[in-house]
This record gives structure tokens, C-alpha cells and sequence, in this order.
């Protein structure tokens, strides 16, 4: 469930009738959205007697957004971090490939064995977004990822952290190779995979699929207790722009279907496989 945003018309009314009218158009939208819940989205499961869930990721801070979720049956299930990755001069690195048509197989096949214990893997869209890299090693290919390219305009971010990154620090000389909040650029990175005694290499896959396709800067989506994200913070370094604003948690959050006790302690107790289409 993705780009959920509500807009609120009776804003600039007097505080009095204002009330009255939000309170009534978002009781409306709430029973819209939960009737095509019901109506539509549940009932091809529930008809033919299958399980299954929607989630969504929503930002921990975003009280409105985790309120809006919640009070339509979602529930958190998961953290989720979210890391910045940024060179001023990315380098490409000699043994780091683009792979090709046929490399595809291989690519999933590494995926696969290495989220084996993971919730939401989805390979299916993987050759229709992005380029993948793999890094070889002794003439064995070790660790692999997705690259997407992705365009943004940052409107808002709350905070001093928010300030410094939006009115601050694009000011500053050099700085704005990295972070332009008007005409943000940057790599959506996720299908991260390695062998364990090379997870230091991750800073090289991501910084020569900057430097290979022309970005400065790179963000990646982790489930907060999965074994990628210590090795990503205590192996790699990820660059100025992490330092800065560190992690950013968010809660996966799921509305399920015709799930017994013994579905749900599954889905709640395996790490979740975070893929970047979800996010951007």
C-alpha cells in the first residue's frame, strides 16, 4: 500500500467549524478506504479461501500516517532502517561488473540462499528495474546489488536535522554535489547480498555503481535486526551524509487475511527483505 496523502481543504477555517468538518470528512474517507478493504481488496481472498496480508512502510515520527494505518487494521510488525550512502568522488573498482541478460539466474540464486530466512523476497521485478552489480573475488562472484536510479523533490523535512539539510548545508560549497533538495539524485539501492568474509565490500559495490552511472549519492531500506545492517554500519563506511542524519526508522506495518496465530508469529519473528520498488 503506497502513496497514501490526505489533503485537507478546511485548513485556513475558523478553529471552530474546522472541527466539525474534518472530523466528518475524515470519518468519510475512513469508511471509504475501509469498505474497498473489505469490499474489494479482501474479498478474492476470502472467496476463495486464501491467505495473505498488505502491508506498508510507514516513517516512525509520521504519528498521522502510523494513526491513519492503525485504525484501519494494520499493525506493525517490523522496524525498518533506512541508510544514506554518498562520495564526492565515487570510484569505479576493477572488479565490480554489470551484469548481463545472462547473469540474471546467478543473481537470484545468491538472493535467494542468502534471505532464505526472510519474509517479502520478491525477485520477480528484478530485471525490470535497475542495474545490477556483482563484485568477483579470486574469479567467484561475492557479493551482488541493485542500483535504481531515482529523481525526487525534497518539499519538507522536520527537525533541526531537517533544517540543516534543506536550508544549510545545500548552501554550502561542494556540498550541493551530494544533496540538492529541489533536484534530488540519487541511487535506490536493495537485492544486497554477499558472502559472509566480503561484507566489508559493500561500500565498493555502491560506490562504482555511483560512479558508473553518475550519482553522488545512494539510500538502502534494512530490517533493523537483520545481520546486513550491523555489517553495513560496523564494515562500510557509507559517507558525510550518513553522519549526518544517521538511520531513519520506520514501521512495516501489515493488515492480514484469514491468518491463524501460527502465520502471524511467522511473519512477526523473520526479518523482512526490503525491496526499493516499495519505497520509491
Amino acid at each position: 500500500v503506497r502513496y497514501l496523502s490526505v489533503f485537507n481543504p478546511f485548513k485556513n477555517q475558523k478553529k471552530s467549524k474546522q472541527k466539525k468538518v474534518v472530523k466528518k470528512t475524515q470519518s468519510a474517507l475512513r469508511n471509504d478506504i475501509e469498505n474497498n478493504f473489505k469490499e474489494e481488496l479482501e474479498r478474492p481472498f476470502k472467496i476463495s479461501d486464501q491467505k495473505g496480508l498488505f502491508y506498508a512502510y510507514v516513517e516512525s515520527d509520521n504519528s498521522l500516517s502510523r494513526d491513519l494505518c492503525s485504525s484501519f487494521g494494520f499493525k506493525r510488525i517490523r522496524e525498518i532502517n533506512t541508510f544514506l550512502f554518498s562520495r564526492f568522488f565515487p570510484k569505479k573498482q576493477k572488479d565490480v561488473f554489470k551484469i548481463n541478460n545472462n547473469g540474471y539466474e546467478m543473481f537470484k540464486e545468491s538472493l535467494c540462499q542468502f534471505y532464505k530466512e526472510h519474509n517479502f523476497v520478491f525477485t520477480d521485478s528484478l530485471e525490470d528495474f535497475g542495474t545490477c552489480f556483482v563484485l568477483n573475488h579470486n574469479g567467484k562472484k561475492v557479493a551482488g546489488i541493485r542500483a535504481i536510479p531515482v529523481h525526487w523533490k525534497i518539499v519538507e523535512m522536520p527537525g533541526f536535522k531537517g533544517f540543516l539539510m534543506l536550508k544549510v548545508l545545500p548552501r554550502v560549497p561542494f556540498f550541493n554535489r551530494l544533496f540538492q533538495p529541489d533536484k534530488l539524485k540519487f541511487l535506490a539501492f536493495d537485492n544486497l547480498w554477499f558472502q559472509e568474509k566480503h561484507s566489508d565490500k559493500v561500500q565498493k559495490l555502491m560506490g562504482h555503481a555511483c560512479s558508473e552511472l553518475g550519482y553522488y549519492m545512494g539510500m538502502i531500506w534494512q530490517d533493523s535486526s537483520k545481520i546486513t545492517t550491523k555489517s553495513l554500519l560496523t564494515k562500510n563506511k557509507l559517507g558525510l551524509l550518513h553522519k549526518i542524519n544517521g538511520a531513519v526508522k520506520a514501521d512495516l506495518m501489515a493488515r492480514y487475511i484469514n491468518m491463524n496465530q501460527e502465520d502471524l508469529s511467522t511473519i512477526k519473528n523473520k526479518p523482512a527483505f526490503v525491496s526499493a520498488v516499495d519505497m520509491i
